[in-house]
């Protein structure tokens, strides 16, 4: 560890990303929260709270970016537009309750469709890819449509960023057009000078919420960088919480 923070200090020197805010931990407010985010042209990463992001977590709704992939590579999904039926099984949200496509579905955060989706992926095809994709321990164990949300996957605030960086940088063992279609229905905000784009996941004990993640890219005056945050707490740890932490700190990097 000690020759990483060697490199990032060295790296730093050339100055292409702004420093983390000086108050960053107010942003977290009652929540024991780790940010990091790199600069994919210079590769400088910038870390706060090293120890929890050192941390494996389940991906919770941050995997629906990989299973949106797989989905769409073993061709289970045909593109941004396919429906699935809602089964009529109520719903923890009403707005689950009826069919969507896979847009809406990773808008929404629609939990039944993407169990579908590993449903009809199967459990051999899912493992294969998620090995491919080197994507956190790789542990899927026998529940297909579960095991993003309870284990035994987990993944690293440091695996995560990882992972979106090859997102965007092309290389994920998915074709361009499906790498594509999931970085369109991922996109939060957009204007002619920025892009933002992210998931959120949130983890759910059933009492309280108590975990969030927000991980994403934002390309801003002609830089990319992608980031990760993740926030628990004993209740209301939402990603969309994580969400907004990300927001503020972005803001005051003015990125």
């Amino acid at each position: 560890m000690r020759y990483i923070l060697i490199v990032l200090s060295i790296v730093s020197t050339a100055g292409a990303m702004p420093p983390l805010p000086n108050d960053i931990i107010t942003e977290f407010a009652q929540y024991s929260g780790c940010f990091l985010i790199k600069d994919l042209k210079s590769k400088q990463v910038q870390v706060f709270n090293e120890k929890q992001c050192q941390q494996e977590w389940t991906p919770l709704s941050t995997y629906k970016i990989l299973n949106s992939l797989i989905g769409l590579e073993t061709g289970v999904l045909k593109d941004a537009n396919t429906i699935i039926n809602w089964n009529g099984e109520k719903q923890p949200f009403k707005t689950w309750e009826k069919n969507h496509s896979l847009e809406s579905a990773m808008k929404g955060s629609v939990v039944p469709y993407y169990q579908e989706v590993a449903k009809r992926v199967g459990k051999e095809r899912m493992q294969a890819y998620i090995n491919q994709a080197n994507y956190g321990n790789k542990i899927i164990g026998e529940q297909i449509d579960r095991f993003w949300l309870d284990g035994p996957l987990k993944i690293t605030a440091y695996q995560q960023l990882e992972f979106v960086e090859k997102l965007y940088t092309g290389h994920l063992p998915f074709s361009k057009t499906n790498i594509e279609i999931v970085k369109d229905i991922i996109v939060q905000s957009k204007t002619p000078t920025r892009i933002l784009s992210g998931k959120t996941g949130s983890d759910y004990d059933g009492k309280n919420v108590i975990r969030g993640w927000f991980v994403g890219h934002i390309k801003s005056n002609g830089r990319d960088h992608v980031f990760v945050t993740n926030i628990k707490g004993k209740n209301n740890a939402w990603g969309r919480t994580a969400q907004k932490i990300t927001y503020k700190i972005l803001e005051k990097m003015k990125l």
